[in-house]
């Protein structure tokens, strides 16, 4: 029934670079000593660029699916949840300003069922512009468990932080990543 006050989805967001490429994070997280089953995390950005149908009809919506990058069936600690901006990503050479300029928001969802009783529960969290931080991460919250000790350590006090990342100091760095900083 409060399932959702358990399960813990990042204030912001962030973009920032991973593995060479710029990528929007997320974090998620369940701050019960249980395991959540067959996790979904979904994102979708919602913009006011609208478009026309073929019949002339103006939509003013539209909504672009984002793909989520993550691999923990068990959602055993938090996780930081990744989407590529590359190409085909709907993120691709937007800058914070035109994301405000479009009225974009981000909407997430986590969804999945209690391993104990077989109940499902979902959490949404939406992001808009001035909510995701460009150039920064989250901070490390978890502290590998120590030799002949079995259970790593989890600060759930820092969940929600975000750090700046140096590497995304100068514009030449992003514009490696194919995005221009507003």
């Amino acid at each position: 029934q409060h399932r959702t006050r358990s399960v813990f989805v990042s204030d912001a967001a962030c973009i920032a670079s991973r593995d060479g490429a710029l990528t929007f994070m997320f974090r998620v997280g369940d701050v019960r000593d249980r395991k959540v089953i067959s996790p979904t995390v979904r994102a979708c950005l919602y913009t006011w660029n609208g478009r026309r149908t073929h019949e002339g009809e103006l939509i003013p919506v539209l909504a672009q699916p984002m793909e989520i990058n993550y691999r923990d069936d068990l959602m055993l600690l938090p996780i930081t949840i990744e989407h590529v901006i590359d190409e085909k990503s709907p993120l691709y050479c937007h800058t914070h300003e035109s994301l405000l300029a479009c009225g974009a928001e981000v909407v997430v969802s986590f969804e999945g069922s209690i391993d104990t009783t077989g109940l499902s529960f979902s959490a949404r969290q939406s992001y808009l512009p001035n909510e995701i931080l460009w150039g920064h991460t989250f901070v490390r919250i978890i502290k590998k468990a120590g030799t002949g000790e079995v259970r790593h350590e989890v600060s759930l006090a820092r969940f929600h932080e975000l750090e700046p990342q140096t590497m995304l100091s100068s514009d030449s760095s992003v514009a490696r990543c194919g995005v221009q900083r507003g």
